[in-house]
């Protein structure tokens, strides 16, 4: 019997402000037509969808995000179908953001991962069922305000709203094995120890603190929350089992060797796609046991200079009275954020991923124009990448997936970029 096949396309920050239905320009449909095509297509969404009913908060993600409910219309007449939603500013207007979020998604027909009622929902996969099977997500952010982390529902006392955190922390510490923590327990108590240890823990001796972890190390660098750490895991874990394939969405501005370190464990539980995202600029792919982990794939939607309302905190920080206007605050804050001045920001690619069950067959990358010197009308909105500019991103993504161990090649017949993948 013949496996079942399934695509997916996937795309970077989607910062969208502005309804685009009535775009006619062909390069941006020929992009709307390869996300219709895909069974599953999911964007990291990097703002919420609301109309202001909650309060904007003291501090933000790096500026107050809000999209009016006919761009959740628009994305879904796009073709998207998951929204990844955990990231630094899904917190911006508090707890009813997070809910108006959800509201206005869910009644386009969108499916969202990563923000819920409390963290049972915010950190619990979505799914999506496909003809070629069922895709699952578990979306969550390492980069976020710390008070905007959804909270636990206990008997008698709700849980608050928010998103799914992977917290890092900056202790450098040591790492032993549940092995050697059995053994430092026999030291302590003088019996052998039958303690139960979940994923990722922490144990301490002689003043010490030391992770529990399935490889010993000395401590340095970032780390996970252990917490976080293993409910995550135990998510993945509930979503591997329930879907054919598994898609793991992380937020995370900050990089290094702990993000290496959580990509291959993910994988090594089960997840068939790492989709990473945050830096606003494009990082390299990396194939790890025939698994794809994009480190970044750049900007999808790079809208904020579209945000109609802003709070008062936005024009306090840059020294502007209370009669100023949002005209007179953009300039200044596009030149303190930096972002908006960087091509960069503009030139990014998609993804498109073909599976034969759950053997992944092709990866289609997809370059695209932000439109960096356009009108502001224009600006930040995504279209296929001329042959010119299309050649030179797909060549950057390939000099920063070498350095992964990665070939990435260059379509010039289709302008697109193809990943190697490792044979069978």
């Amino acid at each position: 019997m013949p496996e079942s096949k399934l695509s997916l396309f996937l795309a970077g920050d989607a910062m969208i402000t502005e309804p685009w239905s009535q775009i006619e320009e062909p390069d941006f449909l020929k992009l709307v037509a390869e996300m219709r095509a895909a069974d599953a297509t999911i964007v990291n969404l990097e703002t919420l969808i609301h109309e202001f009913k909650g309060y904007a908060q003291a501090d933000n993600g790096g500026t107050y995000v809000a999209s009016p409910p006919a761009v959740a219309v628009d994305l879904k007449w796009a073709g998207i179908d998951m929204l990844s939603c955990a990231n630094n500013h899904a917190f911006d207007y508090g707890s009813t953001g997070i809910l108006e979020t959800i509201e206005n998604a869910e009644a386009a027909g969108l499916i969202v991962a990563g923000i819920g009622a409390n963290l049972q929902a915010a950190r619990q996969a979505a799914f999506l069922g496909c003809p070629g099977g069922t895709v699952a997500m578990v979306s969550m952010a390492a980069t976020f305000i710390p008070y905007g982390r959804a909270s636990q529902s206990r008997s008698g006392m709700r849980g608050r709203p928010g998103l799914n955190p992977l917290a890092l922390t900056k202790r450098g510490l040591t790492t032993i094995t549940p092995a050697m923590a059995r053994r430092l327990d026999r030291l302590r108590f003088g019996r052998k120890s039958d303690r139960k240890l979940p994923r990722s823990a922490l144990t301490s001796f002689l003043g010490a603190t030391l992770l529990i972890e399935e490889k010993a190390r000395i401590g340095g660098g970032r780390g996970i929350d252990p917490a976080d750490l293993d409910g995550n895991t135990a998510a993945i874990d509930n979503a591997v089992a329930a879907a054919d394939l598994t898609i793991v969405s992380l937020h995370a501005h900050q990089q290094g060797g702990w993000l290496r370190r959580f990509a291959h464990r993910v994988v090594a539980l089960g997840a068939d796609v790492v989709f990473i995202h945050g830096p606003h600029e494009v990082r390299g792919i990396e194939m790890h046991a025939g698994k794809p982990i994009f480190y970044s794939m750049g900007d999808f939607v790079y809208e904020p200079h579209r945000v109609a309302r802003f709070p008062t905190e936005m024009y306090d920080k840059h020294g502007l009275g209370p009669e100023a206007t949002v005209k007179e605050l953009w300039p200044i804050w596009e030149n303190a954020i930096g972002l908006n001045s960087k091509r960069k920001t503009f030139e990014s690619f998609s993804a498109v991923l073909d599976f034969n069950g759950s053997r992944l067959e092709r990866i289609r990358l997809l370059p695209l124009d932000l439109q960096f010197g356009a009108p502001a009308e224009m600006r930040g909105r995504p279209r296929l990448a001329d042959a010119t500019l299309g050649r030179r991103i797909v060549e950057e993504v390939a000099a920063l997936s070498r350095k992964r161990g990665t070939v990435v090649r260059y379509d010039a017949a289709r302008n697109e970029g193809l990943v190697e993948l490792p044979r069978p």
